[in-house]
């Protein structure tokens, strides 16, 4: 049998030391820093978390550097449990059972050392939804209704936010310009901290509905002449002139003058000569119509 050469036992030798030299830098227990994401679990169903919450924080941790470096290069999530939790402030600690830390590597420091929530009933109530307009419609028309269907919605949130909502409001809904009736998608303007109730949650979007019309107005005329129709006899009205009271929308109203779109007459027709007793009849433009009128009879003497 061949004996191992001198040359051969120390490369072995040489080799086993490196090796256990590497294997010591290995298994030294080094400390390094690293970050780590704040995750809240097992909120009870009936309350919730009011106020700012740390999302992250920082922990130097110990051990042998394989293990440390790949704990540092995984995502650090410090996982607190909320089953405890009751309504008012709570104080969790952050320690070590926070982390599920491999068994060779140790917490030195965590910053923050602990958290404190402020915790609420959570309730759930359903509130009217309320459409917000801003802007002006189009010369001349206006807004007669604006609805949002559905017209309330389940919500649900802190106790406090919850009951002191008197309604939903939309996002703003713009008129600017617009002349015609339409209907818009928009989301509602959630409190924070309150959300749609339901399992799975609907949508916070509704359809808000508005219908625009003419903006209507009402105008005074008087001195319109009023005219003796179908007779041929000489006629004498008493009081001449009829003074009226006439609706519309206001762009129809701006144009009509007494003079002209606005015509009053007695009805003579077949009636031999004589003194009668009339009522005028009052032809106005499309569009408007008549709301009163002085005097409403006339005195006619035909010869």
């Amino acid at each position: 049998m061949t004996k191992p050469s001198h040359k051969r036992i120390g490369f072995l030798v040489g080799l086993l030391i490196v090796c256990a030299a590497a294997y010591r830098w290995v298994a030294a227990p080094v400390a390094f820093d690293t970050a780590f994401d704040i995750r809240l679990e097992n909120l009870p169903a009936d309350l919730v978390v009011t106020g700012p919450v740390p999302t992250e924080g920082e922990a130097r941790i110990r051990g042998p550097r394989a293990a440390v470096r790949s704990f540092r290069n995984s995502a650090g999530i410090c996982r607190l449990d909320l089953r405890p939790a009751k309504p008012g402030l709570f104080t969790l600690p952050i320690d070590a059972a926070a982390f599920n830390l491999p068994r060779a590597i140790s917490l030195v420091t965590v910053d923050p050392a602990s958290i404190t929530l402020r915790l609420e009933p959570k309730i759930t109530r359903t509130v009217a939804v309320q459409a917000v307009l801003i802007g002006t419609p189009a010369q001349g028309y206006e807004v007669q209704q604006a609805a949002a269907h559905p017209t309330a919605v389940a919500v649900s949130g802190p106790k406090q936010i919850i009951d002191g909502l008197a309604h939903l409001p939309t996002a703003p809904v713009s008129l600017e310009n617009k002349s015609d009736s339409f209907k818009k998608e928009i989301a509602l303007d959630l409190p924070e901290g309150v959300m749609m109730a339901g399992d799975p949650p609907p949508s916070p979007v509704v359809v808000t509905v508005v219908t625009i019309t003419q903006r209507m107005g009402q105008r005074h005329f008087e001195g319109i002449p009023v005219e003796a129709r179908h007779t041929v006899y000489e006629a004498r009205i008493t009081p001449p002139v009829i003074a009226i009271d006439v609706k519309g929308a206001e762009k129809d109203l701006a144009g009509l003058s007494a003079d002209s779109g606005i015509t009053a007459f007695v009805d003579l027709k077949d009636l031999p000569p004589g003194i009668y007793v009339r009522r005028a009849k009052i032809n106005l433009p499309i569009g408007t119509s008549l709301v009163q009128a002085a005097p409403e009879v006339f005195t006619i003497s035909l010869k």
